[in-house]
């Protein structure tokens, strides 16, 4: 913020630091609304929300914004520790919150600095000019919410890695962006560093789209955490960040990209139909946020429909067979099955194999299982 405040840095820079306090801040209302913890929620509960004043701001220097790869994944990986702690370890969420509550402090310092980096109507200082007013009577009744907690030694101990983790956070976001490349991480981060080196969008705003659509597909098809488990996950997360770049292709050159991954999935048990519901959920998440791009968005939801019709080409049915498995250990199988029989038809080969070797494998299944899986083939291959 020194730097920023100094005159000499360009609005572009500025533009970066409010789309990383975007996704931040998000992350951590969004572990907040979540978290069930009591004692969380009782110091939540002493805060304002502050997303939407930062996503406003940040909407006003879209032009200005590029933000680098190696913040943007950075950014992400901010977002996902975030959302973990909300999962796994709540009490780190209140360190968090100290931390960010206290910037508002140092906010009603520089706001008056920060002037100069506004549009020439004034929008895109919101956020500063609200946390000046506001942070006078929300520290203290943090504070006194902060101090209201009873913490034993090894709760406090959870707090401060809350606090520490933060400030690490944005301490290497902020040597990533900084235009001095002596203070720059020596490696980037990757999204997920099994699937090696490849492109994705350097958004935040459509990384964490991409991510949350990730976890919707995820969520929505039990069949991926059965077969494919937390490496998975990883890949679901870089898979669907990289998906975002082919909305800057042309129409033949995204298509054979998609097909190329299509390919490389159905035969790993992945049949496309799964990859058709990601990019719905996909495209309706990068609407949602960044709305101004919604004709650059529209080439990816071509391509869901382009998926859409070679499957029910393939297979009329597909509904009336996807709805035909009940009784499962696995719940929502039967698109799955009808998915690898319509990739088969489509010249994929190994589709169909892979799915069903695995659902019928006699340690992973009982054997009325894997009769209800056998059944399900037959049915879709015979339709």
């Amino acid at each position: 913020m020194a730097t920023l405040a100094s005159g000499e840095a360009p609005k572009s820079l500025f533009a970066q630091w409010l789309r990383v306090s975007c996704v931040i801040q998000g992350a951590l209302e969004a572990a907040l609304r979540s978290c069930t913890e009591s004692r969380v929620q009782e110091i939540a509960s002493s805060v304002e929300l502050r997303t939407q004043t930062l996503k406003a701001d940040a909407a006003c220097f879209d032009d200005q914004c590029d933000a680098s790869s190696d913040a943007a994944q950075l950014t992400l990986a901010g977002f996902e520790q975030l959302r973990r702690w909300g999962r796994e370890t709540p009490l780190r969420l209140i360190g968090a919150l100290y931390v960010l509550e206290g910037s508002t402090l140092g906010a009603r310092v520089l706001a008056p600095k920060l002037a100069h980096l506004g549009r020439p109507d004034g929008r895109g200082l919101q956020y500063f000019s609200r946390v000046t007013e506001s942070s006078k009577r929300t520290w203290p009744r943090f504070c006194h919410a902060l101090d209201a907690l009873v913490l034993d030694a090894t709760t406090l101990a959870e707090v401060e890695r809350g606090a520490i983790g933060t400030f690490e956070i944005f301490l290497t976001i902020a040597m990533s962006i900084l235009p001095d490349p002596e203070v720059l991480p020596p490696q980037p981060m990757s999204l997920n560093r099994e699937a090696g080196p490849h492109a994705t969008t350097r958004d935040p705003r459509e990384l964490t789209a991409a991510v949350d659509a990730g976890v919707r597909t995820w969520a929505e098809h039990p069949y991926f955490e059965a077969r494919f488990g937390m490496r998975g996950r990883r890949f679901t997360r870089s898979d669907s960040a990289w998906l975002v770049t082919l909305a800057g292709m042309s129409q033949v050159a995204a298509s054979r990209q998609l097909e190329w991954l299509v390919g490389l999935l159905a035969t790993r048990g992945m049949p496309s139909y799964l990859v058709e519901a990601h990019l719905s959920n996909l495209h309706t998440n990068l609407l949602r946020a960044v709305p101004e791009r919604a004709m650059r968005y529209a080439d990816l939801d071509q391509l869901r429909l382009r998926l859409r019709d070679k499957r029910l080409s393939a297979l009329p049915h597909f509904d009336r067979l996807a709805s035909g498995i009940a009784e499962h250990p696995i719940a929502h199988l039967g698109p799955v099955i009808a998915g690898a029989v319509a990739d088969e038809r489509n010249g994929l080969d190994h589709a169909g194999y892979a799915v069903e070797s695995w659902l019928t494998d006699r340690e992973r299944f009982s054997p009325r299982s894997r009769r209800l899986v056998g059944e399900a083939f037959c049915r879709a291959r015979a339709s």
